[in-house]
């Protein structure tokens, strides 16, 4: 039964490592390229509507959308971080089993002026 729960859970932890790993790799396949694609449409749009477009305008749309790619580079960070958290945080869960020793015991893991550092 304890062997099955570890199971099911490593089963759980990895398939959520997975799918952040997949979603990692995408937004690093796609960030470089979503400036570009940007930048085509608005300006594509901007002249079908009939509107000029001189040099100025061009570079500063360029630059904002450069801009915002910081966003698109910090998500795979993030992703995987919130995903490491999420699973760190499913094991530091105390499970009650339907005893009723589990709400007169007291809990099996205490932090007394802890410091949690980043080992990387």
């Amino acid at each position: 039964a304890f062997s099955q729960d570890v199971r099911r859970i490593r089963e759980e932890e990895r398939g959520l490592l997975e799918r952040a790993g997949y979603f990692q790799s995408i937004s690093v396949g796609i960030a470089p390229i979503v400036v570009v694609i940007a930048s085509v449409t608005t300006f594509s749009i901007h002249m079908l509507l009939g509107y000029d477009l001189n040099a100025v305008q061009a570079f500063t749309v360029v630059t904002v959308f450069n801009a915002m790619t910081f966003a698109l580079k910090i998500t795979p960070l993030s992703v995987k971080s919130l995903s490491e958290a999420s699973v760190a945080m499913e094991r530091f869960k105390v499970r009650d089993h339907g005893s009723d020793q589990s709400k007169t015991l007291s809990p099996p893991l205490k932090f007394y002026d802890a410091r949690l550092l980043n080992a990387y």
